[in-house]
């Protein structure tokens, strides 16, 4: 269904107000990938734009507490075997490629945990942790059918990077002495609608108030892997 752009900016009002900044990344379009009514603009970019005209809500998202170690003590081991959950077998299938194989992955590094829970309880988690000589990567892991578009990632990366307490993960994981900064980031797959939205965005000018709200927000690396004959492989792009 199209929106007009005065009905977007509406429904984004709405999520705000019920939502707030820590929840609008969940709202309604994170599936969105076509144009307003009578107009060549993305819905996402609509979307986008908002955002930057209330980017302090964005910037005051207050931060979890987390009373126990966000270092949950991960084995690598499915909480459901069975779980038809792609998106949380490859977060797993990666952890233990690093911690089991001695895996460490060109540009993102090692993964040292995955579902690292934010606050007391599971939910909200960080899809997956990596460490790259002084960087510490908060990812945003997005399966391989993910119809989610590149914004929702964005957002949602940064939300979790508002959330949780940089001090604290960094002496949980026992990494004082190596880390000097934490960069969010999202970990898309490299065929995706979310990567070809990176692309167009980046080498075409189209979604400039992505573009804009990424260097607002400081995201501005994505990462990109894919799969062959159980191997992954990754790149590093950037704005």
């Amino acid at each position: 269904m199209a929106y007009t752009r005065v009905e977007v900016e509406g429904l984004c009002k709405e999520w705000l107000e019920v939502k707030t900044a820590s929840g609008f990344y969940d709202s309604k379009y994170k599936n969105w990938v076509g144009t307003i009514k009578q107009s060549e603009e993305y819905s996402s970019d609509v979307v986008a734009e908002f955002v930057l005209s209330h980017i302090e809500d964005f910037r005051n998202i207050k931060e979890l507490e987390r009373t126990g170690s966000y270092n949950a003590g991960h084995s690598g081991v499915l909480e459901r075997e069975n779980s038809n959950r792609k998106e949380e077998r490859v977060a797993v299938k990666l952890f233990n490629n690093c911690n089991k194989l001695d895996i460490d992955y060109e540009f993102i590094g090692k993964i040292i945990d995955y579902q690292t829970p934010l606050q007391d309880g599971h939910v909200p988690a960080i899809d997956l942790l990596s460490v790259k000589d002084t960087t510490l990567y908060i990812l945003e892991l997005k399966q391989e059918n993910s119809t989610e578009n590149l914004l929702r990632c964005v957002l949602e990366a940064y939300t979790y990077s508002k959330q949780v307490n940089v001090k604290k993960i960094i002496d949980d994981f026992g990494l004082n002495d190596q880390i000097k900064e934490v960069v969010a980031a999202p970990l898309i797959y490299c065929k995706n609608r979310q990567m070809d939205e990176f692309c167009e965005m980046r080498n075409e000018g189209k979604r400039p108030f992505t573009y804009k709200l990424m260097e607002e927000l400081d995201i501005k690396t994505v990462f990109a892997y894919r799969e062959d004959g159980g191997k992954y492989y990754f790149k590093k792009e950037e704005i």
